[in-house]
Order: structure tokens, then sequence, then C-alpha cells
């Protein structure tokens, strides 16, 4: 662990890697070999508890599998170079398949109703009087949450980690300081998002520092990670909607190429995203190909 830290992971990265190689440790703990040692085991070890995990009950996730095969043969390859042992994975077990599930993503009607659920609290119903409802107090921090999340695409951990100074008051552009591989990028906010966000900060944050979060969670300490996916999740079971601050990243993505955005800018805008995530998310787009072409026509625009 001391040599990825070294090698600059972020924390979940690490964390990774250390679950499962303690998924290896409790399997073989299992099987009557907790002192066996590493240069001992073989591929047949790694064979079979590859598909342990594969018929556990309840299932993991193939990706969860297929990610702690990538970490395992990591972890291989280190020992091979510090120690010299032999990589038992990488040629003799294939790489578990990690088929995508389907990518069900909210609709407009279902992101309106999110917002509207930001606004209002339930329906009350007291005796005597009419049902009511309340403006929620963190109305327009919520509103402006779940509008920067649609409109950046941002993760999760990198929305929470954003602080006053990140937001440029010019133009209304983030800059996301801790991406993936730690990389640095900008964000940007159509006019709606920033709109919401400038109410939020105008009414509720009023004197705040440069080096405060963005965004408040509650006890005037920062939003945790945690914290903005249980809001998420919440506000979307009280309008029946199944959501996630993830698939609000979707959301962005595939909204993005359905407004004639193309692949290259959309991979920057994201961070990171691979061949065959960009591939889904044109797919879930539909993205209409003919009329792309005929809207960015060489020879036509240049008139030749």
């Amino acid at each position: 662990m001391l040599t990825k830290s070294a090698e600059g992971l972020s924390r979940s990265t690490l964390a990774d890697y250390r679950g499962s190689v303690q998924k290896l440790s409790v399997w073989l703990e299992g099987q009557g070999l907790a002192g066996v040692a590493v240069d001992q085991l073989t591929t047949l070890h790694l064979r079979r508890f590859l598909a342990d995990l594969q018929h556990r009950d309840p299932p993991l996730a193939p990706k969860t599998i297929r990610n702690v095969y990538t970490f395992l043969s990591s972890f291989w390859s280190w020992l091979g170079v510090e120690f010299g042992f032999p990589h038992i994975l990488r040629g003799a077990i294939r790489p578990p398949r990690a088929n995508p599930p389907a990518m069900r993503l909210p609709t407009q009607e279902e992101l309106e109703r999110l917002l509207r659920a930001c606004e209002w609290s339930r329906e009350a119903h007291t005796v005597g009087r009419e049902p009511f409802r309340m403006r929620r107090p963190t109305a327009r921090r919520d509103v402006a949450i779940l509008l920067t999340l649609v409109d950046t695409g941002l993760r999760a951990q990198e929305l929470c980690r954003l602080t006053l100074a990140d937001l440029d008051k010019n133009d209304g552009s983030l800059l996301v300081r801790f991406g993936k591989g730690r990389k640095q990028r900008i964000a940007y906010l159509g006019k709606r998002a920033r709109r919401a966000l400038w109410r939020y900060l105008a009414t509720d944050r009023q004197g705040a520092k440069p080096d405060e979060a963005l965004f408040m969670g509650l006890g005037g300490r920062p939003l945790t990670v945690s914290g903005l996916s249980q809001l998420v999740r919440k506000l979307g079971r009280r309008v029946g909607v199944k959501v996630s601050p993830h698939m609000l990243r979707h959301v962005f993505a595939t909204e993005f190429l359905r407004g004639g955005g193309s692949t290259l800018v959309l991979r920057r805008l994201l961070g990171h995203a691979s061949d065959g995530l960009l591939a889904r998310y044109a797919e879930i787009a539909e993205v209409d190909l003919k009329a792309a072409h005929d809207a960015a026509s060489p020879v036509d625009r240049l008139r030749l």
C-alpha cells in the first residue's frame, strides 16, 4: 500500500487495493490456508478464489470481481519487481467479464419532480385545516446541488471538495482540483445552473470565506460524499425516482451528446472516461450521425 500511495493514487483507489487483498486473505482462511506464504500460492488458488467470488450469495457485481482481478494482478506485478515472484495471473487467468448493466437514467419529467422535491416538504395533514406544504430550509442549496451535478457531470467526491475559491465569479466555471488521478480540470455551468448557485450563495452563504466548502451540510460542516448521496436518494424516494449522484453524471454525459457535443470534448469535461463508457453514452443518446455529418460536412462548410 505504501508503494501505491507513493504513486499518488486516491484514498478510494487505495481502499480498493486493500479490500481486494483482504478478500483473498479471508478466502484463504476459509480454505484452511491462512498460514500459507504468498510465494506458495498458485494459479489454481487464484482461479478458485475468483470463481468463488462469482458464486457468492448475494452475488458480487461483475465489475467488482473484475476490479479485484485487476488489483491482485497489480499486487503480483509488485511482488515480481520487489521479490522476483512469478506473476501467477497474467497469461494464466483471463480477466472476468464485466458486462455493464443496463443504464436507466432519470427522464426530464423525473428531474423536474426532483427539483420540486427540493423546494417543498411533503404534504402535511392536520385536523381542522387544509393539507399544506412548507418550503424546505435547504431548498436553494439542494436545487443548486442538483443543477450543478446535472450541468457538470462532477463526481460526488469532486463536488464535495469544491471550495468557494474554486468558483470563478466572472463566468461561473469551477476549478476541480481533485479529479480522478488527481488531475485538475475546469467544469462549466450554464445560465440556469449559475443562477441557482448565485441564489444559494447570495442568500444562504453571505460572509462565507473563500476556503470554505462550496456546499455546506448540516451543522455548518462541509457536505460529505455520504451526506450528498443520502440527500439525492432521499429526494428521489419522495417523488418515486431512483437516482444517485453518479446517475446524474450519466445524465450530463448523455444529454451533452444529445445536444450535439462531441465525445472528445465530453471525455475532457468528465475528467476520465473509457472508450466503452463513451460508446454507451453515445448509444443511449442516440446521436444521429447523419445529422451530425450534415451539420459539419467539410465540403458544404467550405463551399468547395
